[in-house]
């Protein structure tokens, strides 16, 4: 499912009913590989939202999976690997 509405927060995909998956952006999101540490405040914003919602995710249950703009561009053989072991393929 497409961009879901769990707890009241919008996350990028919901499969088999129990794996969240979260494409998180370099910029926004702060990939640490490109950024030390936020420097605006959206980025600011966006890092502390990500974090209520890894909390609200694990406390209802949901297995939850990250990954960065630059892994699936540049490592989509280890994307694939995480998703299949997720599902448990």
């Amino acid at each position: 499912e497409f961009q879901p509405d769990l707890g009241g927060f919008n996350y990028d995909f919901l499969i088999n009913n129990n794996l969240i998956i979260e494409v998180d952006g370099d910029f926004w999101h702060c990939n640490p590989i490109k950024w030390k540490e936020p420097v605006y405040d959206s980025q600011k914003h966006t890092v502390e939202h990500d974090k209520v919602k890894n909390t609200w995710a694990k406390d209802n249950g949901y297995k939850l999976l990250r990954f960065w703009e630059t892994d699936i561009h540049e490592n989509p053989a280890k994307v694939i690997k995480e998703l299949l072991n997720a599902m448990e393929i």
